[in-house]
């Protein structure tokens, strides 16, 4: 790889950091809550991997706000631990977003 590949980051949807090589989990779409790595980042359009997919040999797209970080190197301070709570403020952005978009009919 470029050695700028290694400097390429996007935020996820807690403000965490993703790089290349971290573990995510999607929150919406195809491949919501399965465990993929990132092979490569552009802006904040992230190529992961899993290989629970055969179809693209495994690789699919997703947007880094519509991910969350699954490694060690979230950001954990004692105002923003979100250890005990279930129900974050993004979640509910999330959950309202998803409602909007299967509701609209695309015809």
């Amino acid at each position: 790889r470029h050695s700028r590949d290694e400097h390429a980051v996007a935020l996820d949807i807690d403000n965490n950091q993703i790089r290349i090589g971290d573990v995510i989990i999607p929150q919406v779409g195809d491949f919501k809550s399965q465990r993929a790595t990132v092979k490569h980042v552009y802006r904040s359009v992230l190529f992961c991997h899993t290989k629970s997919c055969t179809v693209n040999s495994g690789i699919f797209v997703c947007r880094s706000r519509l991910c969350r970080l699954a490694g060690g190197r979230m950001r954990m301070n004692g105002a923003t631990s979100q250890q005990g709570r279930s129900d974050t403020k993004n979640d509910r952005r999330l959950r309202i977003l998803h409602k909007h978009r299967s509701s609209r009919d695309p015809w």
